[in-house]
Formats: C-alpha cells, sequence, structure tokens
C-alpha cells in the first residue's frame, strides 16, 4: 500500500486500493468488457466506441461555430452538387489556390497568374482579383459592399446571407 501510494497521485492510488482483491486467487485473464461473453470483436468494439464519438461530436467549446447558419442554408440551396461543394470549399479555404498550394508544401509561386499584383488567396481569386472585379461590379443588386474592406469568401456569403436573400446567396456561390 505505501508503494502504491508513493508511485501515484492521490487520488489514484486510492482507486488502485479499492479493487477488490480474489481470496481464491484465480489465474489471470484478459476479459473484454465490450459484451457479456468478455470476447473481443469488432461489432462489440463499434458499441463500445460509439458513444464515445457522439460525444466528441457535440464539442467542449460553449460557441457554436459562427458558420453553422450557412451550412444550414446552403445545403438546402437550390443548385448542382458540384455548385454546393464548390462553395463549401470556398468558404473553408480548401480550393488549391496558389496561396493554399504552398501552404500545403508545394513550391509554387503565390502572385496571382491573371493580375500578378497579389497573393492568389481563395478571396483574391473569386472576389478581389482585377480581372474578377468585373463580375461582382455588374451585379447591380448586390446585396453588399465588397469596397469596404477585403473579406474572406466565408465573410462574404454570411453578410449575403443576413443581408440578402436565398437566390442572393445562389447567385453569389454559382457566380463564384
Amino acid at each position: 500500500m505505501d508503494k502504491i501510494r508513493r508511485n501515484f497521485l492521490p487520488f489514484e492510488a486510492e482507486t488502485i486500493l479499492n479493487i477488490p482483491l480474489s481470496y481464491n486467487l484465480p489465474k489471470d485473464k484478459i476479459i473484454w468488457v465490450g459484451n457479456k461473453c468478455g470476447m473481443f470483436s469488432v461489432k462489440s468494439a463499434y458499441y463500445v466506441a460509439l458513444p464515445l464519438v457522439e460525444k466528441s461530436e457535440l464539442g467542449e467549446c460553449s460557441n457554436e461555430d459562427y458558420r453553422t447558419p450557412l451550412w444550414k442554408k446552403m445545403w438546402q440551396l437550390k443548385f448542382s452538387s458540384k455548385i454546393r461543394i464548390f462553395a463549401w470549399r470556398a468558404c473553408m479555404e480548401g480550393l488549391p489556390t496558389r496561396l493554399n498550394l504552398q501552404k500545403r508544401g508545394i513550391n509554387t509561386e503565390v502572385k496571382c497568374p491573371l493580375c500578378e499584383k497579389a497573393v492568389e488567396s481563395t478571396s483574391h481569386a473569386l472576389l478581389y482579383c482585377d480581372r474578377i472585379w468585373d463580375v461582382w461590379w455588374n451585379w447591380h443588386d448586390f446585396p453588399i459592399s465588397l469596397l469596404a474592406e477585403n473579406k474572406t469568401f466565408v465573410d462574404v456569403a454570411l453578410q449575403i446571407l443576413n443581408t440578402g436573400t436565398l437566390h442572393d446567396l445562389e447567385t453569389f456561390c454559382a457566380t463564384a
């Protein structure tokens, strides 16, 4: 008992010392507690892991992801899956822009190949490049202003969701 108390934290030592010992001294054996017969199977491991996964999916943060309203609306929009996945990847900075490729270890020039003025990020490639800018200027009823600041694609999509209509969000994603 002294050895256990010396080598473990107090609460761990108490837990160990509270383990009941058998007076019969049976031979040790490995027992799987995931099912009634004590035998391991992938199926029983699945049922042991399932509550752990469900618990971890709830998250530990008290703040909800600020993009949640966008995700809920994005999957309801009326356009093809290809555009929906493209828009999601743009929001998640998952497009193969030169900046993203360089971040992933691919040795490439980061300047935009169209304007050669700025770094080709997702927001630059889809919103702010001089060659792309005309597209957004020609949308006369664009529900937000892109002039005020350099916004990310997800910020623009969220602003459109808050100030525009679902049709505006569909038009924005399809145009991008």
